[in-house]
């Protein structure tokens, strides 16, 4: 499923009906996500089929970054995976594009790798706000051509991020891939959306989410002022379900960031309303079907 996004995109509006069919299609796709304890999104796989989902974001990434297997061009292309964390995902990305090299920037890294251009993924111990430095200081902002930041937005200052885009945007510049990336995707954002999700919340962790979560329009404003020549945002949606106990099992040992705000107490009773009045995901088998649902902002400079 593609939507396309505008400033008319219209309010969160549920057709449970009209989802039902394609999550019973897709029952193989079982998925959740999860933090780890760093905060940050990462995946847990709920059925033996445990690429779908991987590949699925893959894909949609790959597709708007240009990278492709039956890419013949010689010259090498450098990508910086900001907040790539353990660099498992980046492996997958570039794993059929050999003339694409990928440096991963994140600060929990207990390493950086050396420079082996045999490598085709590099680390990098390092925070986005480094961005904001004196690129001459900072040997890894060189030669790049593109930079995903996936899922790890929410992460930084809001008065942080105008600065941080526009150093994106400077370094691409001085790099002088200007040419070749016109009408390219210079910058993809892939993130969540703060208001129209699926996920079955209840009303004060929903709450608690978009208090954490920026909106599509807020960084669409914050990369326009950057100085980016254009953003296309995107939203793609993944049928999902799991059993109910699963859910609150999930809900009790905090998987996600969200439920850290909440007592152990608050979280008990959000689960005793679960079991008592039940939720509009969930059918009379316990399973709940909700979607994944991923913003992909696609910055050109």
């Amino acid at each position: 499923q593609r939507r396309f996004i505008d400033p008319l995109f219209p309010p969160r509006v549920q057709h449970r009906r009209q989802q039902q069919p394609l999550l019973q299609q897709n029952r193989q796709h079982n998925v959740i996500m999860k933090d780890t304890q760093l905060h940050r999104m990462k995946m847990v796989i709920l059925h033996p089929l445990v690429h779908a989902y991987m590949d699925f974001v893959r894909d949609h990434i790959q597709n708007r970054l240009g990278l492709s297997s039956n890419d013949t061009t010689t010259t090498t292309k450098k990508l910086l995976d900001v907040g790539g964390g353990t660099g498992h995902f980046t492996k997958l990305l570039v794993r059929d594009t050999p003339n694409v090299q990928a440096v991963v920037v994140d600060p929990f890294l207990e390493f950086s790798s050396s420079d082996d251009d045999r490598e085709q993924v590099q680390f990098i111990k390092a925070r986005a706000e480094e961005f904001s430095k004196n690129r001459q200081l900072v040997p890894w902002r060189r030669d790049y051509h593109q930079v995903l930041m996936k899922e790890m937005i929410h992460h930084l200052k809001a008065s942080d991020r105008v600065d941080i885009f526009r150093s994106i945007r400077g370094d691409l510049m001085d790099n002088d891939v200007k040419a070749d990336n016109k009408n390219k995707c210079s910058l993809l954002i892939v993130t969540r959306p703060k208001v129209e999700t699926d996920y079955p919340f209840w009303p004060e962790a929903q709450e608690v989410w978009e208090q954490n979560q920026p909106s599509w329009k807020e960084l669409r404003k914050d990369l326009m002022q950057a100085g980016y020549t254009s953003v296309k945002v995107e939203m793609e949606a993944y049928p999902c379900e799991l059993h109910i106990s699963r859910w609150l099992h999930m809900i009790r040992n905090r998987f996600w960031s969200t439920f850290s705000h909440f007592s152990d107490d608050a979280l008990e009773e959000a689960c005793r309303r679960f079991l008592l009045f039940g939720d509009s995901h969930m059918d009379d088998q316990g399973m709940l079907h909700f979607e994944d649902r991923l913003l992909f902002l696609s910055a050109t400079i």
